[in-house]
């Protein structure tokens, strides 16, 4: 009785083993971790949902392809404040261990830019300005700040606007703007008859809409952002502030506000990115969605293709920006790219204007 018992113990083992073996294996994969500070609450939150879903939608079509290593997204919200991105990442390098870190907009991008740089961790940012991207490891995926006031420049003059007056949020990446172009339009003949800074979170702005009225302005840059663009937008239709508005890139956060207002943005030239991105996420493309697209791809697109030393798993931070700042063939979203030796990845711009509602392609 013993041996059949035994018998019958040894066949259970012997089957057992089999299925050991048939276990499939699992993914072996290095991992390359990149974070990402994004406003997921706050006046922002509906600017950050789109794009998360832009940096999900680019590591879904990694995901399709036979990549060497494993790409892992791991997004915080920052609320859209500097103290909360800094907090963010400190996170990211010590408790997460990232590769590359990746942030949205000049307040933002600044702080993790002077951070990427002490910290040598490589830094891919969609922010309108020139200091973020300076630094051996940092990367601004926008046009440069040069290309739209010379786009803008021109018009201004296409238009015959001369008098130009300022309301804008007295913000780093704003700030860093204007203090060029005023004195720029000022030195090819235009007349700035109004200039005013307000700092971020007011909603009432009406005593400024007046004063610009008071001047009698041709045209008016008005770049606030959330909440003060939606108080500015009903304040302006209360008061009859019949003037044309313009600014770089906020007019497209909510159109449905700014009927007949146009703004500076990267061109996109016949990308089938818009309609892409609409179908597979349900939502609208805003500024920096396609930066931040590509920005990820070129991120991936480094580390795939820098060596790897001996003893390493994955490629020296450093070789992968060599990578990346002499990719001169990369397939971008947008109409095309120029990387300059800073890592300033500038573009075409165009103009839009909001009609119905919409933003479409008023010049190129």
């Amino acid at each position: 009785m013993k041996k059949i018992v035994l018998s019958l113990m040894l066949s259970v083992s012997i089957i057992a083993c089999g299925e050991k073996t048939e276990t499939p294996k699992e993914n072996t994969k290095p991992v390359v971790k990149i974070g990402v500070n994004l406003p997921m609450t706050g006046d922002m939150a509906f600017a950050g949902e789109v794009q998360k879903a832009a940096l999900e939608l680019a590591l879904h079509d990694v995901e399709q392809q036979d990549t060497k290593y494993k790409y892992e997204l791991i997004i915080e919200d920052n609320v859209f404040q500097p103290k909360k991105t800094i907090s963010n990442l400190f996170k990211f390098k010590s408790i997460d261990k990232v590769n590359a870190v990746m942030s949205l907009w000049g307040s933002d991008g600044t702080v993790t830019s002077d951070w990427a740089e002490k910290n040598k961790m490589l830094h891919m940012s969609c922010s309108e300005s020139d200091v973020v991207g300076k630094g051996y490891y940092n990367f601004n995926h926008a046009p440069k700040l040069e290309t739209y006031r010379y786009r803008m420049m021109k018009y201004f003059k296409d238009h015959n606007y001369k008098k130009i007056a300022f309301l804008y949020e007295n913000a780093l990446e704003v700030v860093e703007y204007l203090d060029e172009f005023i004195p720029m339009l000022r030195n090819n003949g235009f007349d700035i008859v109004y200039e005013e800074a307000v700092n971020r979170g007011v909603t009432d702005v009406r005593t400024s809409i007046y004063k610009i009225k008071q001047a009698k302005p041709d045209i008016l840059y008005a770049h606030v952002l959330a909440p003060t663009l939606q108080a500015f937008a009903k304040q302006s239709i209360e008061s009859e502030l019949n003037i044309p508005l313009v600014n770089m890139n906020i007019f497209g956060f909510n159109p449905e506000l700014f009927e007949g207002a146009s703004y500076f943005t990267a061109s996109i030239g016949k990308s089938s990115f818009p309609a892409r991105f609409k179908e597979e996420t349900g939502l609208n493309m805003l500024p920096c969605t396609v930066n931040l697209f590509d920005g990820l791809k070129m991120i991936v697109d480094g580390f795939e293709k820098a060596p790897v030393k001996e003893d390493g798993i994955l490629p020296e931070t450093e070789d992968v920006i060599e990578i990346m700042l002499n990719n001169k063939n990369f397939e971008t979203a947008l109409s095309s790219i120029n990387i300059d030796e800073e890592g300033n990845i500038d573009s075409s711009v165009i103009v839009k204007t909001i009609v119905n509602g919409e933003s479409v392609v008023a010049e190129e």
